[in-house]
């Protein structure tokens, strides 16, 4: 079995990757993992700018935020001011708290139903190919699936790293986030009855209102200098306490050897940067017309991959130097 393009990853990059390819006119294989939540389990919320939904439309997901949505906001509350979403006034953007779960589900069925071939996997070795498919993907069971390029958007995870040898660079102290789900029986409190974001010396907090006794919270902080403790003791935690590494961080070069990084899994920054799932979608998209410019003209595709390393690399340190920006002007010192 082989195809044009194969994609590691159902996430935000890997579906806008896979989508994209398609409507290239490619033959797309996706590499995944099951998908896994427990009935009724409570989720993290994850926060998205109104900024993503033309790009959702774009690639048909439109109805992923309706079915996904758990609260809307119009504003975030920093040091007790509210700073609108809307780039005018008069105008009322809404940004929205996804639950992940229901998110990723939406991706899942939506490639299911079109026509990429997915093939749920918990490990994969990655290996060279034939002449005509130079990469190939070896299953659990042993089968090996063949392709002319691959694109990584397996986030944390990093498939290809290795088999690449590329060199990661670090751009700040370590950094850790943790996230959980918590309630007030008896309605929340004013510090958690909105959208906030709450600038400390060494870190941050962000409240992510769900309902009028649920919300979700996010803390980061460097913990060399602080040790972590739950941020609402009286609270009553819900679900699991979820822990991340959210350092930023960057592989060089980002495209190599017919094989292209994409979302997390080519450079990754921490959440108040705003813009994982906008960055996921986007270099996703972005990744699929360097294969497609590609397979159409093999003469470019040298161009094609410095092009995307290029616009890669130059979108992400703008948001280096905005995020840091962001943080000194609000005091915190990572």
């Amino acid at each position: 079995m082989d195809f044009d393009v194969l994609i590691i990853g159902s996430g935000p990059a890997g579906t806008a990757a896979a989508l994209s390819c398609l409507q290239a006119g490619l033959q797309v294989g996706l590499v995944t993992r099951a998908l896994r939540q427990e009935a009724g389990e409570a989720s993290p919320l994850q926060s998205i700018h109104p900024g993503v939904l033309p790009l959702l439309e774009q690639l048909g997901l439109q109805g992923i935020v309706p079915y996904s949505s758990k609260a809307t906001f119009s504003g975030i509350r920093v040091n007790g001011q509210l700073n609108s979403l809307s780039p005018e006034a008069g105008e009322t953007w809404h940004g929205h708290h996804l639950d992940r779960h229901l998110f990723d589900a939406f991706l899942r069925k939506i490639l299911e139903a079109s026509d990429v071939t997915v093939m749920e996997q918990e490990d994969i070795k990655i290996l060279r190919g034939s002449a005509s498919h130079p990469l190939a993907i070896q299953l659990a069971g042993g089968e090996k699936v063949g392709a002319r390029f691959l694109i990584d958007a397996s986030g944390y995870q990093r498939k290809t790293r290795h088999f690449l040898d590329l060199e990661e660079y670090f751009l700040s102290a370590p950094l850790h986030c943790w996230t959980g789900v918590a309630e007030h029986k008896a309605g929340l409190p004013p510090a958690v009855a909105e959208t906030a974001f709450f600038p400390r010396k060494n870190g941050w907090l962000w409240v992510a209102p769900e309902s009028a006794q649920r919300f979700t919270w996010t803390q980061l902080l460097n913990q060399k200098k602080q040790p972590f403790a739950l941020p609402f003791p009286e609270a009553q935690p819900i679900g699991k306490l979820s822990a991340h590494n959210v350092r930023w961080r960057v592989f060089r070069p980002v495209c190599k050897e017919k094989i292209i990084l994409c979302g997390d899994a080519a450079g990754m920054l921490d959440p108040a940067a705003g813009q994982g799932i906008l960055n996921a979608l986007m270099s996703g998209i972005m990744a699929a017309r360097c294969v497609a410019t590609s397979l159409a003209q093999p003469q470019l595709e040298a161009f094609s991959f410095m092009e995307y390393d290029q616009w890669f690399i130059t979108q992400f340190e703008e948001k280096v130097e905005a995020l840091k920006r962001y943080y000194a002007g609000l005091n915190i010192d990572m």
